[in-house]
């Protein structure tokens, strides 16, 4: 005779459990467990600082319940940055990089940089960091990383670029080899809503004579796909001075081009990345404004790369000695 489940109950041709109640899924990126979340008042999405929208019968947005960081559905997987409410972040990856927060009033309304939700109240709202002008809400104040002039959110997109150095036979006869291939989440600078998005390249001083390369347009998207191939000649005083500039540009029929974001790299830099000679090395990058595009470049690491980088933080901490405090003359 077959047993009977008394907490089971027919529903049609379904069977569920009485009582049940149906958990809403948790996605994990970089330890922040994000579900999605109906927000009945304006809210702001922390990592592109654009508005959430959404109608109640689906996602909004997601918020993380552990340090409640706010994002779009579609922004969740670019974060950066570990959760900082995990109890295992022992080595945190922001640590150098503290906020200088004071206590600020706002004329008009503000969003916290973190939670996403407006500063609420005639004075004194919340606090904004003196260096970075964050704004947060100051019971968020404990859950913000130490991201101190680290441009984690991406407001200009990234660009997907490879690099390949070769050496020459005799000298000034060296080659870089770069490869444009993508980009994603790029600003939208049409009316339309999208954007004609191109590359341009220039190595400066430009000893050897290369000139401006540009990769082709592409046209209507805000996530554009070029694969373009470009070669650079290095001579030795490019090796040594030289820098090589990527700026990403909007192509318009009638007015100016528009800048939509830019970054660069040293010759020597780029040597020293290549792991094996002669193998093209890609990575995302973050594009940058106008001004440190000039200076830097900020490459987005994998979760992989990161944890391999936090247990050999790890591991130096260990490996420095303890002073325990005991004064050798009363040592017996």
């Amino acid at each position: 005779m077959a047993t009977v489940d008394p907490f089971v109950v027919r529903r049609g041709r379904k069977e569920v459990r009485r009582g049940a109640v149906k958990k809403k899924a948790v996605f994990d990126v970089r330890g922040h467990q994000f579900q999605a979340r109906f927000f009945r008042a304006p809210a702001h999405c922390a990592q592109c600082k654009e508005a959430i929208w959404g109608l109640k019968k689906k996602s909004a947005g997601f918020q993380c319940r552990i340090c409640s960081f706010t994002v779009h559905e579609r922004c969740h997987k670019e974060v950066s940055f570990a959760c900082p409410g995990q109890d295992n972040a022992l080595v945190p990856d922001d640590a150098q990089h503290p906020h200088k927060f004071v206590v600020k009033s706002y004329g008009p309304p503000t969003y916290c940089d973190h939670c996403g939700s407006m500063l609420y109240g005639l004075f004194k709202q919340g606090l904004q960091c003196s260096s970075c002008e964050m704004n947060v809400h100051k019971d968020c104040l404990v859950q913000v990383p130490a991201l101190c002039g680290t441009d984690h959110n991406e407001k200009r997109g990234r660009i997907l670029v490879g690099f390949c150095y070769e050496e020459g036979s005799t000298a000034g006869t060296a080659k870089l080899n770069v490869l444009v291939r993508e980009a994603k989440k790029v600003l939208s600078m049409d009316p339309n809503g999208l954007s004609d998005p191109y590359v341009k390249l220039k190595m400066f001083p430009d000893a050897a004579g290369c000139g401006k390369q540009k990769t082709t347009i592409a046209k209507k998207t805000l996530e554009p796909m070029w694969h373009d191939s470009f070669q650079f000649k290095i001579s030795g005083e490019d090796y040594q001075n030289g820098r090589l500039s990527l700026e990403m540009w909007d192509w318009d029929r009638v007015t100016q081009n528009d800048f939509m974001g830019a970054m660069s790299f040293t010759i020597r830099e780029l040597r020293e990345q290549q792991q094996e000679a002669g193998q093209m090395y890609e990575r995302w990058y973050k594009l940058l404004n106008e001004k440190e595009g000039e200076v830097y470049n900020v490459p987005i690491f994998t979760d992989t790369e990161l944890e391999q980088k936090r247990m050999q933080r790890l591991s130096i901490v260990r490996s420095i000695p303890v002073n325990i405090g005991i004064d050798d003359n009363h040592c017996s």
